[in-house]
């Protein structure tokens, strides 16, 4: 409730803890509450006091029926507050016929310690829906810790005489799934030695597993021998079966404990399984047994807050969250924020001794990788640490130029001697962002994932060939172990990762080729638009002024890097900005032409202390600079036509809105140089050549759609200009259907696919769209205006009939059917081949 000028806020806690059965159905929850609506039907004697207390309703019942469990009452003496009583903390089994919490009240007559004033006991109970039966007392404890002598190392035995103190609470049931999803196994922690023989108590918490139908307790690892003690362990279950029984319980420690349970001597501190003593996750199997087997399940690094991590597993340990503060874990956390992390587990079947491959992800730069070298380890699945060469510090340039290692957020590939995946998978830049998801991408597709130094990688694509991931950008510099899993078989290798690593995106993905390069001198630009090569050494700002052209490179591996070279030729330039993109592996750097810069045909290079993009012995990517006319009297430079590469390169951006790849480029320039000096048949072969790519699939199914679509939505745009679209509408819907396609390379189909139905879903909820074919037009009225727009006759059009179709199980002002009719109709053989006519 919100506070005023005479009244202090109020933050509503009435309602809280609540848990929820697996079907939805059951809710149990803790409450201050008397009544909880109109409606509603309480059964129990009331809560008239206002005490904390559980509660069950079963909200598949027609009249939600609250179900009151505890009934307590806080204790006064002399008119004062001398034992407030609570219940909290509620946890449901799966199908909800098992409650389980902790209270200090005397529910079940065993909890009256103290004169009557019981402390935190562990309850469980039963329900069938509509009632409660057989409350029972779980836990019989005293509160108070044992006190260790200061002096004592951790491993000192025997443990130390203890001083008891009388108010640090015995029992800690934490919020969330503390009983396993069968209802018979309750996890929780306490002080007491025996959590039923109301005795003796330790130093510090530790963790058991109460089995109710045995009605017997099982301490879960070690305690803590000395101070500073160990973090909350907050146990769960997991690796479920059908039955819902868990095989597996999950808990936090920051202690050093060996698999079978028990603490290494100093001298031999490395064998256990957190010699960094830094807070983890680690699973034990049920039963649970003092001698494990422990398997520690996180790897998180030293220098952590000393907190425990309150995992929350899936049904198996293979997924499970979790949240830690200032803790950096590969994905990003520079101000130290607590921040919720996903944790992958995948299953290993195989260890494959297949050689691994690396390379930088824009123009495919091979990047050392070292197999690792097995070291004896506790943790199940251990992270290798060899001393591998390269070492991560940056060593003088060989030549040609071989970068050390990759940089944190760089796009990289990677292939192997074996197959990497069991099918492809393909995430579309559409669906990758910074901003918009967390991760920026999957971290797995198809059964594969990849992590570098225990931190996921993002993934863009998995084939049996090739993995196109990105590094995780939290990364330090160092010697990483890299593992690859697809499907249960293991890649190991051991890659460096350095503080940046230049790589320039080209129209090749390769070597050579031209470098992505956009003017963005105009601010007035749309951002979907680039406007490529040749450039000027001016450009008009968008003012009628002409300014040093500004040009944006794009790269990758050079994430957070302010301080680089940008190499034109031989002249080196400072880039004014480096501009993080939203799309995960891909940075923008932004740089003014000097007046100097070599012109023509030209290498760019980025250099960035000793690491480089591909040099002039790594065939490094190109871009053109016209040279400035000269003075007085400028002689006339050749039509760009007489080149048969930049004629073909001028199809492929009017056509397609692309750079050329390598073999399309080498196959068409063939057409026209196969004339020789014949200048009849260059001229012929021209002609030949623009038809082809007017007629080329990857045309058909872009521009040439654009088009009618267009045509289809809004006719012509006069009778003085008889065509529906004008460039600027043109160019960019065209670069969005066209996007990522290249008609030939793998998945180019699926990809352009999803381009099309993207690209009409957008167009018709476009406002000049909705403008002219208003909601309230039936579906065939919509249709009818489509082909009437067209040119054609409704009637009498091959797809008339399917047009309208799209809107059987749906109504005339959806989107999606909107946009199959529009898309129905733009792709009409009768529409095409009239406009083919023209």
């Amino acid at each position: 409730m919100a506070g005023s000028t005479t009244r202090s806020p109020v933050v509503a806690d009435d309602n809280r803890d609540a848990t929820i059965s697996d079907d939805g159905k059951i809710v149990a929850f803790a409450s201050t509450r008397n009544q909880f609506g109109v409606g509603t039907i309480l059964v129990g004697p009331g809560n008239s006091d206002g005490n904390p207390e559980i509660f069950l309703v079963n909200v598949s019942n027609p009249t939600l029926t609250f179900i009151q469990v505890t009934n307590t009452t806080d204790k006064f003496t002399n008119g004062f507050l001398t034992n407030p009583v609570f219940n909290e903390n509620p946890s449901l089994s799966g199908n909800g016929s098992v409650l389980a919490f902790v209270s200090n009240a005397n529910l079940a007559g065993a909890n009256d310690d103290g004169g009557g004033v019981g402390n935190a006991e562990i309850y469980v109970a039963n329900f069938n829906g509509t009632a409660v039966s057989g409350l029972r007392q779980v836990t019989k404890t005293k509160d108070g810790a044992a006190n260790p002598s200061p002096t004592v190392s951790p491993n000192a035995s025997p443990a130390p005489t203890p001083i008891p103190d009388t108010t640090t609470t015995a029992n800690i049931f934490s919020r969330g799934r503390r009983l396993s999803r069968d209802g018979n196994f309750i996890a929780f922690e306490s002080l007491a030695n025996d959590p039923k023989g109301n005795a003796t108590n330790g130093s510090f918490y530790v963790s058991f597993v109460y089995d109710v139908s045995r009605d017997s307790f099982a301490q879960l690892g070690p305690r803590a021998l000395s101070a500073p003690g160990d973090v909350l362990h907050v146990p769960t279950f997991t690796d479920y079966d059908a039955a819902l029984k868990p095989a597996s319980v999950v808990f936090s420690s920051a202690l050093n404990f060996k698999s079978d349970g028990t603490f290494p001597t100093i001298d031999q501190d490395s064998t256990g399984l957190n010699p960094i003593r830094a807070s983890q996750v680690f699973l034990a199997p049920l039963p649970v047994i003092s001698t494990g087997p422990f398997t520690r399940l996180t790897s998180i690094p030293s220098g952590s807050v000393f907190v425990g991590l309150r995992a929350l597993p899936s049904n198996s340990r293979n997924r499970m969250a979790f949240s830690i503060p200032a803790t950096e874990l590969g994905g990003g956390n520079p101000d130290g924020s607590s921040e919720v992390y996903y944790h992958l587990s995948p299953t290993i079947t195989t260890e494959s001794t297949a050689t691994l491959s690396l390379f930088t992800g824009a123009s495919q730069l091979p990047v050392p990788v070292t197999s690792p070298t097995p070291t004896p380890s506790a943790s199940p699945t251990p992270s290798p640490s060899p001393s591998p060469s390269p070492s991560p510090s940056v060593s003088p340039s060989p030549s040609p130029y071989v970068p050390t290692g990759l940089a944190p957020g760089e796009l990289a590939l990677a292939k192997a001697s074996i197959s990497l995946a069991p099918a492809s998978a393909t995430v579309a830049d559409s669906n990758a962002s910074e901003s918009k998801r967390a991760p920026a991408l999957p971290i797995e597709l198809n059964g594969v994932s990849v992590s570098i130094n225990g931190a996921a990688c993002g993934l863009f694509a998995v084939s049996s060939s090739q993995i196109r991931f990105v590094v995780p950008k939290g990364l330090a510099t160092g010697t990483y172990s890299i593992v690859i899993n697809n499907n249960g078989t293991v890649i190991r290798g051991v890659i460096a990762i350095v503080s940046a690593q230049p790589d320039i995106f080209t129209s090749t993905n390769g070597p050579g080729g031209r470098a992505k390069v956009c003017n963005v001198s105009n601010p007035n630009t749309p951002s979907t638009t680039c406007i490529g090569e040749p450039f000027n050494l001016t450009t008009d700002d968008g003012s009628g002024n002409q300014v040093a052209t500004i040009l944006r490179l794009f790269l990758t591996g050079v994430r957070g890097i302010s301080a680089m070279n940008v190499t034109i030729g031989t002249i080196a330039i400072v880039p004014t900005q480096n501009v993080a993109d939203d799309l995960p592996g891909t940075d923008k750097v932004d740089f003014t032409l000097p007046s100097t810069v070599d012109t023509g045909d030209q290498p760019i290079v980025v250099s960035i202390g000793l690491a480089s993009s591909r040099t002039t012995a790594t065939d490094p990517p190109h871009i053109t600079i016209n040279a400035p006319p000269p003075t007085p009297t400028p002689t006339p430079t050749p039509s760009p036509i007489s080149n048969p590469d930049a004629f073909v390169r001028q199809q492929y951006l009017d056509f397609l809105n692309r750079e050329p790849d390598a073999s399309g480029l080498a196959f068409w320039t063939n057409q026209i140089t196969s004339c020789g000096s014949d200048q009849q048949c260059i001229n012929a072969q021209r002609v030949n050549v623009s038809a082809a790519f007017f007629l080329s699939t990857e045309f058909q199914q872009t521009g040439y759609l654009v088009y009618r679509t267009y045509k289809a939505a809004y006719g012509n745009i006069s009778t003085s200009i008889p065509v529906p679209i004008r460039f600027s509408e043109f160019l960019p819907d065209t670069q969005q259907i066209g996007q990522g396609v290249i008609v030939g390379q793998t998945g180019w189909e699926q990809m352009l696919e999803s381009n099309k139905q993207n690209f009409m879903t957008a167009f018709v909820q476009r406002a000049r769209f909705t403008s002219a074919f208003p909601m309230t037009l039936s579906a065939p009225q919509f249709v009818d205006a489509l082909y009437t727009n067209a040119g054609l006759t409704p009637n009498a059009a091959p797809n008339h009939a399917k047009a309208i179709t799209e809107f059987n199980s749906t109504t005339p002002s959806d989107p999606a059917a909107r946009a199959r009719a529009l898309r129905d109709v733009a792709e009409d053989a009768m529409l095409a081949q009239q406009e083919f006519n023209r």
